[in-house]
């Protein structure tokens, strides 16, 4: 943790670290993996992509969000990845119904489901298909479609989040620029020239904002 978020002070990186503490694992080697990968994806990824998204609405438009949750059955990264950044890229141009490829059929009609939903979002602005509802994503109801080839025999069944991540993502967009900002001491009246001296070093969060990890559908008015 400390050499991904070198640039933060001190005190934010220790905010990183206690936020991502699997408290109740212990010291368990593959538990902090997936906490430091959780970190990286919500801090690079995710909470960037809902703040981006919410900004969207804010300025009048109309955005439809999904989340690609499913770990593809082909994957060499290991398990304890997870769902990596860019899966959902493949099942979006229909490689999974490639006969001679190696996907199952589930995945074979995700693909087919997802590519489905971004033509009818092409054609009319809305992605969801007849007899289906996919409702705004708005800060008040910050409401996710779900793509994920598990679970539900239908497919086209209507799968829902809020957030994503919304605790995580309240602690990156909300509580920890307010750390920041308490970690660096006020400038002297006195000579408002002169660096403070002790003062942290700020820096800037990268707002990465992908549309292959979360995809976000969105219509300008």
């Amino acid at each position: 943790m400390n050499t991904i978020f070198s640039k933060a002070s001190e005190p934010e990186r220790e905010a990183i670290i206690f936020q991502y503490t699997g408290w109740e694992s212990g010291n368990d080697g593959y538990q902090n993996q997936q906490q430091v990968g959780r970190a990286v994806g919500d801090h690079f990824f995710i909470c960037p992509t809902n703040e981006f998204a919410l900004g969207l609405t804010e300025q009048g438009a109309s955005v439809h969000y999904y989340y690609f949750t499913h770990r593809t059955s082909t994957s060499l990264w290991g398990e304890w990845m997870g769902v990596l950044h860019g899966d959902e890229v493949e099942y979006i141009f229909g490689q999974p119904m490639n006969a001679t490829l190696q996907y199952r059929q589930r995945e074979r009609d995700l693909s087919r489901r997802m590519v489905l939903s971004v033509s009818e979002f092409a054609r009319s602005g809305n992605p969801a298909l007849e007899g289906e509802h996919w409702p705004l994503y708005t800060k008040e109801n910050p409401i996710y479609f779900i793509f994920n080839a598990e679970g539900e025999d239908d497919l086209r069944g209507e799968k829902y989040g809020r957030g994503p991540m919304a605790t995580s993502c309240a602690f990156w967009n909300d509580f920890l620029p307010r750390l920041r900002a308490w970690s660096i001491p006020p400038k002297s009246s006195c000579n408002l020239l002169e660096p403070t001296s002790g003062a942290h070093v700020r820096y800037v969060d990268i707002k990465v904002l992908t549309v292959l990890t979360v995809l976000i559908v969105l219509r300008l008015f």
